[in-house]
């Protein structure tokens, strides 16, 4: 059996180094921890590790430096990043030095465990091909990818290393976020003018059949709900008119919204395509809970359809950095773009939402929704947290950083479980009714 590297973790605060060596050892991953980039250049002097983790803001050299130290003793040792602080250019300088991911304080349980397997996986299948710099390949120890498993033999598929081209990509990209040169997607014209006819307080059916009849697909779509058990009446309507009045015109403003999100979270490129799909499934799912909870606390003062867009394009960036990053960089394999997406969507969500003109509490969603869970926090940002939990129980992925927090600040918004189970059946009739509808055809 192969003998299994340390991991080396750099971080000033000693319950930082507690806490990972604690999640780490769990696991039984063995954890070497120093209190300065000094140490822990000192220590790769003298042993080799799987991988290192390290926080930037550290009295004496720093993080950085310890970053460039590490690419000069060993080039092949993935690093990790864990920070509390998100300033674009310290991003830049770790990208352009090969880091291989970030870890944002604090993080949930596993979250690191994950990216930290993810790494001596990457490690591993590089050396596949490559042999080690100090050892015949027979000697050599393995930073294997799980622990107390030996590494496997003979040849396995793999992902590419992060060339210097394609960290050159990803930089790149950063600086047009950082410099707002992203070209951001527009909003179809139909959703432009439903949305400006809806938000008109005279607004009728026969305004919005004015628009909505220039689409055949749409129109058709529309004459099919108003006739399902969801929205039926007396009897069966038979022209556009009467259908948006029986459907209702806010409603139909939310439904058309939900078709455009439909076709904006698809993205081609294989390695993802099915990573934004399920970005597409929370979304929506995130939006029809939190305009029911709009609806159902009506103290937070948040309109249920604000609610709904919110929900709906909190994670905007992440179809549009996908999209952008699988042209820049088609060959980088899924799991670096899903890291650079999941570090990065919120800066570029927020634009997008701001050249979309989305209601305040909506561009504010996109920005901030990763921010640590407050019962303080923004009232359209207590609505996206309570949701996150909620989204789990439907099915959907939610966000592993706001479920815990998320069942308290869901309880501080709902007098008790009841009315928890309650807004579930309501999201799951409502999600079935109009499954078809949103989805159109695959």
């Amino acid at each position: 059996m192969a003998k299994q590297l340390p991991i080396l973790v750099v971080d000033d605060e000693d319950m930082i180094r507690v806490a990972v060596t604690r999640e780490l050892g769990r696991v039984g991953y063995v954890v070497k921890g120093v209190a300065s980039a000094e140490e822990g250049l000192e220590a790769l002097e003298k042993e080799r590790f799987a991988c290192a983790v390290t926080d930037l803001r550290m009295p004496g050299a720093g993080g950085h430096a310890f970053i460039r130290g590490c690419g000069e003793i060993d080039p092949e040792m993935p690093i990790i990043v864990i920070t509390a602080f998100g300033e674009k250019e310290d991003v830049i300088e770790c990208l352009r030095a090969g880091v291989f991911d970030f870890v944002e304080k604090p993080w949930s349980d596993g979250h690191l465990r994950a990216i930290v397997m993810r790494a001596l996986e990457s490690r591993a299948k590089r050396r596949l091909s490559t042999p080690p710099r100090d050892a015949p390949a027979a000697a050599a120890p393995e930073p294997a990818s799980a622990p107390a498993v030996a590494s496997s033999q003979g040849p396995s598929p793999s992902s590419p290393p992060q060339t210097a081209a394609r960290k050159s990509a990803f930089a790149e990209v950063i600086e047009r976020i950082r410099k707002g040169e992203l070209a951001l997607p527009a909003v179809p014209s139909v959703v432009l003018e439903v949305r400006q006819k809806v938000e008109n307080p005279t607004c009728s059916a026969q305004d919005l059949r004015e628009t909505i009849e220039a689409d055949a697909h749409l129109s058709a779509q529309i004459m099919r709900l108003a006739n399902t058990t969801y929205y039926a009446g007396t009897g069966r309507v038979s022209d556009l008119q009467s259908a948006l009045t029986r459907i209702g015109i806010r409603e139909i403003s939310t439904l058309v919204d939900g078709i455009f999100a439909r076709d904006f979270y698809r993205v081609e490129h294989p390695a993802v395509r099915a990573e934004v799909e399920a970005v597409f499934r929370h979304s929506w799912t995130r939006g029809v809970l939190m305009r029911l909870l709009a609806k159902a606390v009506t103290r937070l003062g948040v309109p249920p359809e604000t609610a709904y867009i919110a929900g709906l394009f909190c994670d905007a960036g992440a179809p549009t950095l996908y999209r952008i990053v699988s042209q820049v960089a088609p060959a980088a394999p899924a799991a670096q773009m899903k890291s650079f997406v999941a570090e990065h969507h919120a800066l570029v969500g927020g634009a997008v939402a701001e050249a979309w003109r989305l209601p305040p509490e909506a561009i504010d969603a996109a920005k901030r929704h990763h921010e640590p869970v407050s019962p303080k926090g923004a009232l359209i940002l207590q609505l996206v947290w309570a949701a996150e939990p909620l989204c789990v129980d439907l099915g959907a992925t939610g966000d592993p950083k706001a479920l815990d927090g998320g069942d308290f600040v869901l309880d501080s918004l709902l007098p008790g479980p009841a009315w928890r189970a309650e807004l579930l059946v309501q999201a799951e009739r409502y999600m079935e009714a109009h499954g078809s509808f949103i989805n159109g055809p695959a």
